[in-house]
């Protein structure tokens, strides 16, 4: 009987840590900031995602860019110009990386009428990244 109980307890104790995987931990995406101003004194901002913690593989990452009362490629750029698809940014934080970034540089000195503004949206990360907040970020024009 001791015998029989001694087996049965090893099994169910050897289907139970083969059941055990380590599961990777949510890793928190954010923007560093929630908005922020251009202008004539600041023609240029670098706009920054951060994680929780390092990448622990390369994690591709979506961004949404709205815009009100300004045009891409007319009043401002993004750069690098290939991260941005019609509206859409497509960025990656490398493995190891906490931060990845891309820059919006105001073009000339546009006229304006006081409402211009970028909003960017995180829409989407694989896992195991979770949105953080700030989730959005806007950007106005001066």
């Amino acid at each position: 009987m001791n015998t029989r109980y001694c087996l049965i307890l090893f099994v169910i104790l050897a289907a139970g840590m083969s059941s055990c995987e380590k599961e990777t931990p949510n890793n928190t995406l954010q923007f560093e900031m929630s908005r922020a101003t251009l202008s004539t004194d600041v023609p240029a901002l670098t706009i920054r995602l951060t994680l929780e913690r390092p990448a622990e593989d390369n994690i591709p990452i979506t961004v949404d860019m709205q815009t009100l009362g300004i045009t891409h490629k007319n009043q401002f750029v993004v750069s690098p110009e290939s991260v941005e698809v019609n509206g859409t940014l497509f960025l990656a934080f490398p493995k190891g990386a906490t931060e990845t970034s891309f820059t919006i540089t105001k073009l000339g000195n546009p006229v304006l009428s006081g409402g211009e503004t970028i909003v960017f949206s995180i829409v989407s990360a694989t896992n195991p990244v979770i949105m953080g907040q700030p989730s959005t970020m806007e950007i106005h024009f001066q």
